[in-house]
């Protein structure tokens, strides 16, 4: 289960983007308590989510 989330840090890292970029793609594009949920001041992200929005991002410019 642990491995199905991540940090703001660690999708930054995985995607190569700036954390203000990943902050605003989440708040934009995602739904708090499904895709996204924060955990005292950690916001923790379903990585599949992400993945998903990065890999149809990534297909629309091909």
């Amino acid at each position: 289960m642990l491995k199905e989330v991540i940090t703001v840090k660690e999708a930054a890292d995985i995607y190569q983007k700036d954390i203000s970029t990943i902050k605003r793609n989440i708040y934009r594009n995602f739904k708090e308590g499904i895709d996204y949920r924060y955990s005292g001041a950690t916001l923790l992200i379903n990585k599949a989510s992400l993945d998903n929005f990065y890999k149809n991002i990534s297909n629309n410019f091909k």
